[in-house]
């Protein structure tokens, strides 16, 4: 299994944190976020990881240089449109089933043999412990399948977690699907927008349930307080503390300051 990590956005909603670099090299308590995502894809087990950055691309690609060099890194240039481009960097080379992770999402350690059982067809990992905004992906759930999934479902049934698995046998499904998608918008539309479409085309997307576990999203100053908060308690629980630590001599200094 092949992940693919989207990491190429501005993160315009965790300025100034993100004035000079990506989401994923926003530090949460003491560690780059990079370090949490690809410590739990190890934790899963994914034979491969491709990183698609953009926004200070060359950071990125120092970062992994030093602290992930067996991780690809592949650049898009056009970073103000949505994140199927970027997806669409990498899609195009894969053979393998795949993995789709953001690179500011935090998951619980103990979600990866969870996940790694659920991992057949599509399937768009969701929970249902949260309550859910404006802002959340939204699922309405017909049976163990997405019937609709959008940030502005008025009824729903499941919250989408950010992760998708995509099964080689379904891969050249997904990717049609995707380019089609690409194609006939103005280039704005988000990776789910695939998910939504496979629905609304009646193919099976499952529904991967994480529920009970617990995770992190850190979209802006607020979440990422309370992510550093809620690490503090039990850092093991998300991340090896023997996980490679960030060459400190080359660290981005942090903006974090908390009373």
């Amino acid at each position: 299994m092949t992940a693919i990590l989207l990491a190429a956005g501005r993160g315009m909603r965790l300025k100034p944190y993100t004035h000079d670099r990506t989401k994923g090299l926003v530090e949460a308590a003491g560690r780059p976020l990079f370090d949490y995502v690809l410590n739990f894809l190890r934790d899963i087990g994914v034979d491969q990881i491709i990183v698609v950055g953009g926004f200070e691309a060359e950071k990125v690609r120092t970062y992994l240089n030093k602290n992930a060099p067996d991780v690809t890194f592949l650049k898009i240039d056009d970073v103000t449109k949505g994140n199927l481009g970027t997806l669409l960097t990498a899609l195009p080379h894969m053979n393998d089933s795949l993995l789709i992770i953001n690179s500011d999402h935090i998951y619980k350690r103990s979600l990866a043999s969870v996940i790694k059982k659920q991992c057949f067809g599509i399937t768009a990992f969701c929970d249902t412990d949260r309550v859910l905004g404006t802002d959340d992906m939204k699922v309405k759930r017909f049976g163990n399948n997405v019937k609709k999934i959008s940030k502005q479902l008025i009824e729903w049934t499941n919250g989408y977690v950010g992760m998708t698995y995509i099964d080689k046998t379904k891969l050249p499904l997904y990717r049609a699907t995707a380019n089609k998608l690409y194609k006939d918008s103005d280039g704005t539309i988000a990776v789910e927008g695939i998910l939504a479409q496979l629905a609304d085309d009646e193919q099976d997307v499952h529904i991967g349930d994480i529920s009970g576990h617990g995770w992190l999203e850190i979209d802006n100053e607020e979440e990422l307080i309370a992510a550093e908060r809620t690490i503090a308690q039990n850092p093991s629980q998300y991340i090896d503390i023997n996980f490679t630590e960030t060459n400190t001599k080359d660290k981005l200094p942090s903006l974090v300051s908390h009373e």
